[in-house]
């Protein structure tokens, strides 16, 4: 690893053996995660497409919230009301 580069890890075991490590940079102020790896233990696969589609949906949707989202209130409400209005981080 360089400057300005780490490794994250997280583990769970509460659906699954689910590890993921994140490699990312930081420049400024603005975080890179230039590599996610994932390993998963979720017992017998019946639909392999579907297992994956999981996995990589709920890396997506981790990412997003804590790279990408954020909520504003506007005369008291939440003006995000649904995914329409939420910026994922895929690219």
């Amino acid at each position: 690893m360089g400057p300005n580069r780490g490794r994250g890890i997280a583990c769970t075991s509460a659906y699954a053996y689910l590890a993921q490590v994140a490699e990312v940079t930081v420049e400024h102020d603005t975080i890179h995660v230039d590599r996610l790896v994932m390993a998963c233990d979720c017992g017998q696969i019946i639909n392999p497409t579907g297992a994956r589609s999981q996995l990589e949906g709920g890396a997506v949707f981790t990412l997003s919230s804590i790279l990408k989202e954020f909520i504003t209130i506007k005369n008291g409400a939440v003006e995000q009301q649904n995914l329409t209005t939420t910026r994922l981080a895929l690219s």
